[in-house]
């Protein structure tokens, strides 16, 4: 990348960066009556390398070392529906963007990445319902999930409003999701859908906090005409 200010200068970066990947898994599963069970755990190993070709900044790496669990437990109560408990985890490895120290200077602001960054874990708790029937089908989900080290980014402004941003795990997630999805063929040629949810959402840093609740729903109905026509309707709600 290459920007140049009028009457301060020019920033030059040029880099090459390569990202090596390992992962081992176990997973164990176990079954009684109408009672399932799953255990599973993934380790996952990364590698980040990157070398400036013109030495405009010392070369850096990143290394993440994540371990990954998920369990689930369900009940079949018969053939057409089922309840189901469980628990997983997903990561998010920072970019090269957010771990990259160079720096980039503009005539009001500095701002450079973080390698000592971590991958974020996301962990998730959830009960989903599910009945499928010949014209009826149901999924209802109720979720908690959550993260304590989301990547922020921090910015700091001296007494001369000069900006110095960088990147931090210093975030808080907290989320809460209620969905539900239903279709209902009333008759051979009526179909209704309704696919909703409701949620609230809590962002934290240090000494900061921001909390909101949200809703969405789609609702569609299709109807068979004579002659081959369909006839659709839709109805979409977001706050």
């Amino acid at each position: 990348t290459e920007i140049e200010y009028i009457g301060v200068g020019q920033d030059h970066t040029d880099f090459k960066h390569n990202t090596t990947i390992g992962a081992g898994y176990l997973d164990y599963r176990y079954n009684i009556g109408k009672f399932n069970a799953r255990a599973g755990l993934r380790y996952e190993y990364s590698r980040l390398s990157a070398k400036f070709k013109d030495g405009s900044s010392p070369d850096f790496g990143s290394s993440l070392n994540d371990w990954v669990p998920n369990a689930s437990l369900m009940y079949n109560f018969n053939d057409a529906s089922t309840l189901k408990l469980s628990y997983a985890t997903r990561i998010n490895r920072p970019g090269i963007n957010f771990l990259n120290p160079a720096e980039t200077y503009s005539p009001t602001s500095l701002s450079y990445g973080n390698p000592d960054l971590e991958s974020v874990h996301y962990s998730t708790f959830s009960l989903n319902y599910s009945l499928i029937k010949q014209k009826f089908n149901l999924d209802a989900t109720l979720s908690y999930s959550f993260a304590d080290n989301s990547i922020t980014s921090l910015t700091t402004v001296d007494e001369n409003d000069f900006m110095t941003s960088t990147f931090d795990n210093i975030g808080e997630d907290r989320n809460w999701d209620l969905s539900l999805f239903g279709q209902w063929s009333v008759t051979p040629i009526t179909t209704l859908m309704l696919n909703g949810s409701v949620y609230y959402q809590e962002l934290k840093i240090p000494d900061v906090s921001n909390r909101r609740w949200g809703a969405s729903c789609y609702f569609r109905a299709i109807q068979i005409l004579p002659w081959k026509l369909r006839l659709e309707g839709f109805l979409y709600f977001d706050s």
